[in-house]
């Protein structure tokens, strides 16, 4: 069970504050996409004014991760201890928000796991990653082949120093050599060399753009194709197709980062098989999945070692962990953004 501090508290700042935000790079103001009008209802919680980047009179820049281009506008009439930087993807994503050059141009820097902390000024927010406060009930219709391997993760690369995406591709190979029953959601599995190598280039470009040395070794076997007849695509309810499976197997995209995957093989009742950053900030969480070293063979195993007994001791702690009503909503989006809420409001109170 999780107790967490009430964030519900209203602003102590009565003069209106004028808030710039880039939201992936874009304006907010004409921003419409579903991310967008999320984060409209976060500024309208805490009592912020939402403006045009563009604005004169701007009192605080937010970037919901770092864009050169829109700080680039706001530069000149927002100074440093007034820009907040909020870091949602992990280095091995978007390196570049990681380095100090981009550090040094912002106040507060809200990082999404401890490990990403480093100033006396970033602190870490837990997010929130369940959108239905019901349980989801999967469908009758499909029943669930003993031992299948469900995945649902788009086809990327990335050379930076504990990325895991070349650790995913490597792993979906060995079980398939394997003969393990898997099948795979998501976008680019079945691209081909062409593809393959203009996205490899493109992943030694952003590595050496940020500073960083590019891991070749993460090449090695990259150009392997994946078999077309596990490969599903674009899925249209990811809960459900996970759900048709008895394993989901939840690789994050960088080892010390955690984010929605495995609460979706929780909701959709598959045992995660998971490899990524540390869960238990997020409660009682280790127990309900096989906690897989980073290795493909280590991940075979514990998939195949599993027995009858522990499948049953994970579901139940499965179970448990997803009805217990202060766990649910803690994990709930909605909490999550009235953390952050709260470590925005804490922030402008200290300038």
């Amino acid at each position: 069970m999780l107790h967490e501090q009430n964030s519900s508290t209203p602003p102590s700042i009565d003069v209106k504050i004028n808030v710039a935000v880039s939201c992936w790079g874009k304006d907010l103001t004409f921003d419409l996409s579903e991310h967008g009008l999320i984060f409209r209802r976060l500024l309208t919680e805490i009592g912020w004014h939402l403006v045009s980047i563009k604005d004169a009179d701007v009192d605080i820049f937010l970037s919901l991760e770092f864009s050169q281009r829109t700080l680039s506008i706001v530069r000149g009439k927002v100074e440093k201890e007034k820009r907040i930087l909020v870091q949602f993807e992990p280095p091995a994503v978007s390196p570049g928000s990681y380095t100090r050059s981009t550090r040094n141009k912002f106040g507060k820097i809200v990082v999404v796991s401890p490990e990403f902390l480093v100033g006396p000024t970033d602190e870490f927010w837990r997010q929130g990653f369940i959108t239905d406060f019901e349980k989801f009930e999967p469908s009758k219709a499909h029943s669930v082949i003993p031992g299948s391997v469900g995945v649902l993760n788009e086809n990327k690369f990335s050379l930076v120093y504990r990325s895991l995406y070349t650790l995913r591709k490597r792993a979906l190979q060995t079980l398939i050599e394997n003969n393990i029953s898997l099948r795979i959601g998501g976008k680019n599995w079945d691209k081909g060399f062409i593809w393959t190598a203009a996205k490899q280039i493109h992943a030694i470009l952003i590595c050496l753009s940020s500073g960083r040395l590019p891991r070749l070794g993460l090449l090695r076997n990259s150009f392997k194709p994946i078999d077309r007849s596990i490969f599903v695509g674009t899925v249209e309810n990811g809960l459900e197709f996970l759900s048709q499976h008895e394993y989901a197997l939840v690789i994050e995209n960088d080892e010390r980062y955690v984010s929605e995957k495995i609460f979706n093989a929780l909701e959709a009742g598959a045992i995660p098989v998971y490899v990524g950053g540390a869960l238990h900030h997020w409660g009682e969480i280790n127990e309900t999945a096989i906690l897989a070293r980073p290795n493909p063979q280590a991940i075979l195993r514990a998939i195949t070692s599993v027995t009858e007994a522990q499948k049953i001791q994970l579901r139940n702690a499965a179970r448990k962990y997803l009805i217990d009503q202060e766990t649910r909503k803690f994990i709930q989006r909605d909490e999550g953004l009235k953390r952050l809420g709260e470590i925005l409001r804490s922030y402008l109170r200290t300038l």
